[in-house]
């Protein structure tokens, strides 16, 4: 470890427990020790946040070790507290990819408090490697960015928009076979997606990773809010520091609607210049301007991965669509847009004509917008010239 990575840490370490004023951890905490729900030994207290904690646990039936996340004990009793656990359990339960942490239950204190059961995950979260580290190698940001999106796409393709992503909300897992997974966490204010609704102009989420659009009217979201956190993350991850800093919660909110983020070009000018503009366009102030898609910048990103980039953006795009069918399906126009979708043309096909046939049944199956289509169509042209280079020379 150098030193500068060492007092980078610190200076990040600083910083967030200013912004985000972390409780401290070695309290005396009087649920470990107990027996939850009469079945589930709390062994330790591994994180906590805003609105509870989560512990190591152990099930006593299963013989298993889970993970369990219970109100702070002054929350217990609030309706809304008790409405975001039921909300974050309903909402992780309908996701089942690989980079998503699992909710296994829900369950009720004696007095009536939600806790929700999960799996307990082996490893550290991408804030201490950030702290510890200071910055990181680009393929590995990438490959982290890169699961980030395969286990968002699922999340969006069902409609939820996290608007949470940050360090701590990103577990880098060690798997059974030795390897790493990325495991996305904490839905706990993920919300669907509602681009127009009735203004809320209390911010919700981290100032240091939300776009502009989440600090000023936070019902007003879609997938480009999480696009922009991943961005945010990605330019921490490779130049040592977060878009925008400063010495409080309101000085991070006037520049983030102020003021544009300092060009990632001049603090790592070894980068390849496609990938800070990949960083830069997730950054616009204007989300119209950003990614469509976790998919889309998937598909950008992957250059830059060489050893997984391919798989892991053909991944995200067949997570996005299969939730975006899941979805069509069971909505009531599902039988219409069957009917659309297999009508045949009476004229023979040229070539030109099949390749737009085949855009418009995509658009159609999957939802997918023009932009998603083209951008899906070079990742498989890509994919098809590698495989001819690699087989052909």
């Amino acid at each position: 470890m150098t030193a500068l990575a060492t007092a980078r840490g610190a200076v990040i370490a600083a910083r967030r427990l200013t912004l985000h004023a972390v409780e401290n951890r070695h309290a005396r905490d009087t649920m470990v020790g107990a027996v939850v729900h009469g079945c589930y030994r709390v062994d330790s207290r591994i994180g906590s946040g805003a609105m509870g904690s989560v512990y190591a646990a152990t099930d006593l039936r299963l013989e298993r070790q889970v993970a369990l996340k219970i109100p702070h004990p002054h929350l217990g009793n609030d309706d809304g507290v008790k409405a975001a656990f039921l909300a974050e359990a309903r909402a992780v339960a309908k996701l089942h990819g690989p980079n998503i942490a699992h909710v296994l239950d829900i369950e009720l204190l004696p007095n009536g408090t939600p806790f929700v059961v999960m799996e307990l995950l082996d490893g550290e979260d991408l804030e201490s490697v950030l702290c510890r580290r200071g910055r990181l190698g680009t393929a590995e940001a990438v490959g982290i960015a890169l699961e980030a999106c395969a286990a968002l796409a699922e999340a969006h393709g069902v409609g939820l928009v996290h608007r949470d992503l940050k360090p701590g909300n990103l577990f880098l897992a060690r798997l059974p076979d030795g390897t790493r997974s990325i495991k996305l966490l904490d839905f706990g204010i993920a919300t669907a997606s509602s681009p127009a609704g009735p203004p809320n102009s209390t911010p919700v989420g981290t100032p240091l990773y939300m776009p502009p659009e989440q600090a000023t009217d936070s019902a007003a979201c879609d997938a480009r809010n999480d696009i922009w956190s991943l961005g945010a993350l990605l330019y921490e991850m490779l130049s040592g520091r977060t878009p925008f800093e400063a010495d409080s919660v309101d000085g991070v909110l006037a520049m983030l609607l102020s003021s544009p983020a300092p060009p990632l070009a001049t603090l790592r000018p070894d980068l390849p210049k496609r990938l800070a503009a990949v960083v830069q366009r997730c950054l616009e102030k204007d989300r119209r301007a950003r990614y469509e898609s976790v998919a889309e910048l998937a598909t950008a990103l992957a250059p830059f991965s060489p050893a997984s980039g391919d798989v892991l953006a053909t991944r995200t795009w067949r997570v996005l669509c299969a939730a975006r069918r899941r979805v069509a399906r069971s909505a009531s126009h599902a039988a219409a847009r069957g009917r659309a979708t297999s009508d045949t043309l009476p004229q023979p096909l040229t070539a030109s004509m099949h390749r737009a046939h085949a855009s418009a049944r995509l658009a159609r199956s999957y939802a997918l917008t023009p932009t998603e289509v083209a951008s899906l169509c070079a990742l498989v042209a890509a994919t098809v010239t590698s495989l001819a280079l690699l087989f052909g020379g």
